[in-house]
């Protein structure tokens, strides 16, 4: 990460995370994928639609509800579920994360910014274990960034505009053949 650590992020911090759920079914998902793919399988071209990817691949209503209740029970808040089921975020305290998810979120300086990230991977409990597949927004350390270069500029003479004339001395035309100096040839039609 390349930064320096200035301690704890205060515990009053809201911060936005956004709980990913494992999508049901994926080996079936995968086979399914593959098959729409192989233009010699009668799949192939072929699409879910949004209710048949919710029915038979998406986290099922008791999973959202579970972790739903879990974030609630520790005080989150603006708790949300996406359509698909895959991403549920909320809004909490970094004291609420810390405890929630077992992990401590330190704050860093990093590039003249103060940065936050946590120092311990993210845990949910076992009975969440295969429904919670990441935590994320624990950290804001790793956002990329465009690098800033500065160059100065460099003046060089050019020539910007060249005449009839100044193409044929620059490319050398005044000394080439031209289509008169040229033996012409005959050409006789084959009978």
């Amino acid at each position: 990460m390349n930064a320096a650590p200035l301690g704890l992020l205060p515990a009053a911090t809201t911060l936005h995370v956004a709980v990913a759920l494992q999508i049901n079914n994926k080996q079936s998902l995968i086979q399914y994928v593959k098959s729409i793919n192989d233009p010699t399988n009668t799949l192939y071209g072929s699409s879910l639609t949004v209710s048949q990817f919710l029915a038979t691949y998406a986290p099922t209503a008791a999973q959202v509800q579970s972790v739903t209740n879990y974030l609630s029970g520790y005080g989150f808040s603006n708790i949300q579920v996406e359509p698909n089921n895959l991403f549920i975020t909320a809004d909490g305290t970094v004291a609420q994360v810390s405890v929630a998810f077992h992990t401590s979120i330190g704050q860093f300086s990093q590039n003249g910014s103060t940065v936050y990230a946590n120092l311990t991977a993210a845990q949910v409990p076992s009975s969440l274990a295969g429904t919670v597949i990441a935590v994320l927004g624990l950290n804001n350390a790793g956002r990329m960034a465009p690098p800033v270069h500065v160059q100065t500029a460099v003046v060089t003479p050019a020539v910007h505009f060249y005449t009839p004339q100044g193409f044929w001395t620059a490319y050398h035309a005044d000394s080439t053949a031209t289509g008169a100096q040229t033996p012409s040839r005959s050409l006789r039609k084959a009978t």
